[in-house]
């Protein structure tokens, strides 16, 4: 076979490194045992595809003021929850915006990946998002609500509770908060359009 010239021998050979790579993973794939595979359900929509509007972290629930009893491990305070009939606890992080999932207990969820994340502790590993039905928590309940999804085994196994995930401030954003560390409460109370803008 002639070529014209070397940028045509160089395409060449790059699209059989190509085909070489792309056919040598997937051997490596089909060598995996299927019980070590990781089951994700990755929806080809990505984020931007995606309206603000068709989520809501707006708290739902007939009340003007509740009290949430916290559970205290060691410098933890965990929230029990319900989360899509999942029963466990999310950890009350003042540094997290919304709602941060386990991926240990959604990985069947429909996801969309966000790529890499990190913290404090260094990478987290592969983020993505997902869509939460209910989430119920006391009298309080949010219906349609968007959440991230991470790996947050690490923190499960250090501390040896159910830990569905994280719940930051912004899923609390239109109530006075009085966080009682001394008596393990959480109290909030609404506040009016008013007092909100």
């Amino acid at each position: 076979m002639k070529f014209r010239s070397i940028h045509d021998s160089f395409t060449i050979k790059f699209i059989i490194v190509t085909i070489f790579a792309f056919v040598a993973g997937l051997k490596i794939q089909a060598s995996i045992p299927p019980g070590d595979r990781q089951q994700i359900n990755i929806n080809p929509l990505s984020p931007s595809q995606i309206k603000p509007s068709d989520f809501s972290d707006d708290p739902l629930g007939d009340f003007l003021s509740i009290t949430i009893p916290l559970k205290r491990v060691g410098r933890l305070f965990l929230i029990e929850a319900n989360i899509d009939n999942q029963i466990g606890n999310l950890i009350f992080d003042t540094g997290s915006s919304g709602l941060v999932l386990n991926k240990t207990y959604f990985r069947k969820n429909i996801m969309i990946s966000k790529g890499n994340g990190g913290g404090i502790t260094g990478a987290i590993g592969d983020v993505y998002c997902t869509n939460v039905d209910r989430l119920q928590i006391s009298d309080l309940y949010y219906e349609n609500v968007k959440a991230d999804v991470a790996d947050l085994g690490h923190i499960e196994n250090r501390r040896g509770v159910k830990i569905l995930g994280l719940f930051g401030l912004n899923m609390i954003k239109n109530f006075e908060i009085v966080f009682d560390v001394n008596n393990s409460e959480l109290q909030l109370n609404r506040l009016d359009k008013k007092e909100t803008g």
